[in-house]
């Protein structure tokens, strides 16, 4: 791959996570937890009881919000369920619009 296909590559890339007109776009995890209105705190103790552990990292969740992260399978399969359905694996690919 050249330099130049790299560097078309990279901005691409960046656009994609930026939004339009360099306006973060909320993803729709952030969404449903705003409407939901949760912490990211209460989220994560969510995750933990879905996991049955004692505790789960809030900052993980806000790196999912924010869109900086992609949740691992796992942690999909256990969005979909806590979200009854609402949050899908498909909503954390991130495609161009048509």
């Amino acid at each position: 791959m050249t330099t130049q296909t790299v560097s078309l590559i990279t901005t691409v890339v960046k656009r994609l996570n930026t939004g339009i007109n360099g306006i973060k776009m909320p993803t729709k995890l952030d969404e449903w937890i705003r409407r939901k209105q949760l912490t990211n705190k209460l989220f994560s103790k969510l995750i933990a009881d879905e996991m049955k552990l004692d505790s789960f990292s809030d900052r993980t969740v806000e790196q999912w919000r924010a869109g900086r992260v992609v949740p691992r399978e796992w942690a999909q399969k256990i969005i979909y369920r806590i979200t009854g359905g609402e949050i899908s694996p498909n909503d954390f690919i991130k495609l161009p619009p048509v």
